[in-house]
Protein backbone atom coordinates (compact mmCIF):
# COMPACT_ATOMS: atom_id res chain seq x y z
CA UNK A 1 0.00 0.00 0.00
CA UNK A 2 1.33 3.69 -1.11
CA UNK A 3 1.61 5.97 1.90
CA UNK A 4 2.15 9.34 1.66
CA UNK A 5 1.67 12.44 3.54
CA UNK A 6 -0.90 15.32 2.76
CA UNK A 7 -1.01 18.76 3.93
CA UNK A 8 -4.23 21.39 3.57
CA UNK A 9 -3.40 24.58 2.45
CA UNK A 10 -2.93 26.59 5.60
CA UNK A 11 -5.62 28.86 5.67
CA UNK A 12 -6.65 29.81 9.25
CA UNK A 13 -4.78 33.13 9.55
CA UNK A 14 -3.67 33.23 5.71
CA UNK A 15 -5.56 36.08 3.99
CA UNK A 16 -5.03 37.56 0.09
CA UNK A 17 -3.74 40.85 1.63
CA UNK A 18 -1.51 40.09 4.88
CA UNK A 19 0.38 43.13 4.38
CA UNK A 20 -0.69 44.67 7.80
CA UNK A 21 -0.16 41.58 9.35
CA UNK A 22 2.87 41.29 8.35
CA UNK A 23 3.77 44.93 9.80
CA UNK A 24 2.56 43.58 12.89
CA UNK A 25 4.60 40.67 12.98
CA UNK A 26 7.81 42.78 12.15
CA UNK A 27 6.86 44.79 15.03
CA UNK A 28 6.53 42.36 17.41
CA UNK A 29 9.84 40.71 16.81
CA UNK A 30 11.09 44.38 17.09
CA UNK A 31 9.75 44.76 19.99
CA UNK A 32 10.69 41.03 21.49
CA UNK A 33 14.60 42.23 21.50
CA UNK A 34 13.88 44.79 24.30
CA UNK A 35 11.14 43.11 26.30
CA UNK A 36 9.13 40.19 27.33
CA UNK A 37 5.98 39.14 25.30
CA UNK A 38 3.42 39.96 28.22
CA UNK A 39 4.75 43.44 29.02
CA UNK A 40 3.82 44.17 24.49
CA UNK A 41 0.77 45.89 24.67
CA UNK A 42 -1.30 46.24 21.51
CA UNK A 43 -1.11 49.60 21.28
CA UNK A 44 3.00 49.40 21.68
CA UNK A 45 2.52 47.22 18.83
CA UNK A 46 0.35 48.68 16.44
CA UNK A 47 2.30 52.14 16.82
CA UNK A 48 5.84 49.88 15.89
CA UNK A 49 3.85 48.83 13.09
CA UNK A 50 2.29 52.40 11.67
CA UNK A 51 -1.22 50.87 12.26
CA UNK A 52 -3.85 52.25 14.08
CA UNK A 53 -5.84 49.88 16.97
CA UNK A 54 -9.36 49.48 14.55
CA UNK A 55 -6.51 48.02 11.86
CA UNK A 56 -5.19 45.68 14.13
CA UNK A 57 -8.49 44.53 15.55
CA UNK A 58 -10.42 43.82 12.24
CA UNK A 59 -7.43 41.33 11.85
CA UNK A 60 -6.38 39.45 15.07
CA UNK A 61 -8.45 39.40 18.52
CA UNK A 62 -5.28 39.67 20.29
CA UNK A 63 -1.14 39.12 20.43
CA UNK A 64 -1.34 35.30 21.06
CA UNK A 65 -3.41 35.13 17.29
CA UNK A 66 -0.57 37.27 15.62
CA UNK A 67 1.60 34.45 17.17
CA UNK A 68 -0.49 32.11 15.33
CA UNK A 69 -0.29 33.70 12.35
CA UNK A 70 3.56 33.98 12.06
CA UNK A 71 3.20 30.10 12.50
CA UNK A 72 1.11 29.82 9.91
CA UNK A 73 3.14 31.27 7.59
CA UNK A 74 5.84 29.20 8.20
CA UNK A 75 3.81 26.20 7.68
CA UNK A 76 2.38 27.97 4.16
CA UNK A 77 6.18 27.76 2.96
CA UNK A 78 6.63 24.15 3.86
CA UNK A 79 3.31 23.61 2.04
CA UNK A 80 4.75 25.11 -0.72
CA UNK A 81 7.63 23.27 -1.16
CA UNK A 82 6.54 20.32 -0.14
CA UNK A 83 3.65 20.14 -2.58
CA UNK A 84 6.34 20.42 -5.45
CA UNK A 85 8.27 17.19 -4.41
CA UNK A 86 7.84 14.36 -6.69
CA UNK A 87 8.37 11.97 -3.83
CA UNK A 88 6.05 13.03 -0.71
CA UNK A 89 7.78 10.68 1.93
CA UNK A 90 7.00 11.87 5.52
CA UNK A 91 10.90 11.71 5.77
CA UNK A 92 10.93 14.76 2.94
CA UNK A 93 8.08 16.52 4.50
CA UNK A 94 10.30 16.28 7.78
CA UNK A 95 13.20 17.69 6.21
CA UNK A 96 11.14 20.49 4.47
CA UNK A 97 9.58 21.29 7.36
CA UNK A 98 13.00 21.70 9.61
CA UNK A 99 14.51 23.82 6.20
CA UNK A 100 12.08 26.17 7.05
CA UNK A 101 12.31 26.57 10.99
CA UNK A 102 15.89 26.72 10.50
CA UNK A 103 15.41 29.64 8.24
CA UNK A 104 13.78 31.46 10.89
CA UNK A 105 15.83 30.25 13.33
CA UNK A 106 16.80 33.21 15.58
CA UNK A 107 12.95 34.41 15.17
CA UNK A 108 11.75 30.55 16.41
CA UNK A 109 14.47 30.10 19.18
CA UNK A 110 12.87 34.05 20.24
CA UNK A 111 9.21 32.58 20.20
CA UNK A 112 10.59 29.42 21.93
CA UNK A 113 11.95 31.93 24.76
CA UNK A 114 9.24 33.48 25.10
CA UNK A 115 7.27 29.82 26.17
CA UNK A 116 4.99 30.83 23.10
CA UNK A 117 5.79 27.38 21.31
CA UNK A 118 2.59 25.93 22.32
CA UNK A 119 0.45 27.88 19.70
CA UNK A 120 2.44 26.25 16.69
CA UNK A 121 0.95 23.15 17.86
CA UNK A 122 -2.24 24.59 17.82
CA UNK A 123 -1.79 25.47 14.21
CA UNK A 124 0.10 22.09 13.58
CA UNK A 125 -3.50 20.54 14.40
CA UNK A 126 -5.02 21.69 11.56
CA UNK A 127 -2.75 21.68 8.60
CA UNK A 128 -2.84 17.96 7.80
CA UNK A 129 -2.44 14.38 8.81
CA UNK A 130 -1.24 11.10 7.41
CA UNK A 131 -3.76 9.91 4.21
CA UNK A 132 -4.25 5.85 3.09
CA UNK A 133 -6.29 4.18 0.51
CA UNK A 134 -8.72 3.73 3.04
CA UNK A 135 -10.77 6.01 4.94
CA UNK A 136 -8.79 6.90 8.47
CA UNK A 137 -11.56 5.47 11.03
CA UNK A 138 -10.82 8.59 13.33
CA UNK A 139 -9.42 11.30 11.26
CA UNK A 140 -9.26 13.57 14.40
CA UNK A 141 -7.35 11.25 16.52
CA UNK A 142 -5.01 10.95 13.41
CA UNK A 143 -4.38 14.52 12.68
CA UNK A 144 -3.52 15.10 16.93
CA UNK A 145 -1.00 11.86 16.38
CA UNK A 146 0.28 13.38 13.52
CA UNK A 147 0.96 16.84 14.94
CA UNK A 148 2.07 15.70 18.22
CA UNK A 149 5.10 14.21 16.67
CA UNK A 150 5.90 17.21 14.25
CA UNK A 151 5.54 19.41 17.31
CA UNK A 152 7.92 17.04 19.48
CA UNK A 153 10.39 16.80 16.59
CA UNK A 154 11.06 20.20 16.48
CA UNK A 155 10.81 20.97 20.56
CA UNK A 156 13.97 18.52 20.67
CA UNK A 157 15.76 19.93 17.61
CA UNK A 158 15.71 23.19 19.47
CA UNK A 159 16.94 21.72 22.66
CA UNK A 160 20.02 21.14 20.69
CA UNK A 161 19.87 24.90 19.26
CA UNK A 162 18.52 23.40 15.78
CA UNK A 163 22.60 22.44 14.96
CA UNK A 164 21.92 19.17 13.58
CA UNK A 165 21.11 19.25 9.83
CA UNK A 166 17.39 18.82 9.16
CA UNK A 167 18.24 16.10 6.25
CA UNK A 168 20.25 14.29 9.21
CA UNK A 169 17.39 14.53 11.75
CA UNK A 170 14.67 13.71 9.24
CA UNK A 171 16.67 10.59 8.24
CA UNK A 172 17.07 9.99 12.82
CA UNK A 173 13.78 10.38 13.10
CA UNK A 174 12.44 8.13 10.55
CA UNK A 175 14.69 5.07 11.84
CA UNK A 176 13.98 6.19 15.21
CA UNK A 177 10.03 5.81 14.47
CA UNK A 178 9.54 3.53 11.29
CA UNK A 179 6.03 3.76 12.22
CA UNK A 180 5.73 6.97 10.38
CA UNK A 181 7.28 5.42 7.28
CA UNK A 182 5.39 3.25 4.77
CA UNK A 183 6.84 -0.26 7.00
CA UNK A 184 4.63 0.53 9.91
CA UNK A 185 1.43 1.41 7.86
CA UNK A 186 -0.51 -1.44 9.16
CA UNK A 187 0.67 -1.34 12.96
CA UNK A 188 -0.37 2.69 13.18
CA UNK A 189 -3.81 1.93 11.21
CA UNK A 190 -4.27 -0.88 14.32
CA UNK A 191 -3.64 1.37 16.59
CA UNK A 192 -5.94 4.34 15.36
CA UNK A 193 -8.59 1.52 15.01
CA UNK A 194 -8.53 0.16 18.29
CA UNK A 195 -8.31 3.66 19.53
CA UNK A 196 -11.12 4.29 17.92
CA UNK A 197 -13.04 1.69 19.02
CA UNK A 198 -12.54 2.67 22.72
CA UNK A 199 -13.93 6.20 22.33
CA UNK A 200 -17.30 4.79 21.18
Amino acid sequence: MQRYYQMKKPDLYQKKDDRNADYCVEALFSLLQTMPYDEISISALVAKAGLDRATFYRRFRNKRDLVHYYFDTLIKETHERFENMKNQSYENFVQTLLSVFLENKERVLLLNSQDLMPALLNVMKGWGNYTVSEVSPNPILESYLSAAVAYGLIMAWMEADMTPAPKIMAEQFIAMYPQTGTKGIERLNAFIAQAHEKLL
